[in-house]
């Protein structure tokens, strides 16, 4: 993707982008299809790439260490 004209996407946040921050961001999106129950990221591991999904349920559960 490359073009904001070239955007199929359900995602609101990626279809919010304007036609300036389309530019610098669209050359880097490219689609990708999650298995089910997929864990993207274990805690204290480096995160590499950012996900903005389109048809999917996505939980988020913070970890906190005590003492």
């Amino acid at each position: 993707m490359s073009s904001l004209s070239e955007l199929n996407t359900a995602n609101l946040v990626l279809r919010s982008l304007d036609a300036d921050a389309w530019s610098r961001l669209g050359p880097y999106l490219k689609p990708v299809e999650l298995p089910h129950a997929l864990t993207i990221y274990e805690p204290d591991q480096v995160i590499e790439y950012t996900y903005f999904p389109n048809d999917a349920m996505v939980s988020v559960v913070n970890t906190r260490r005590i003492g």
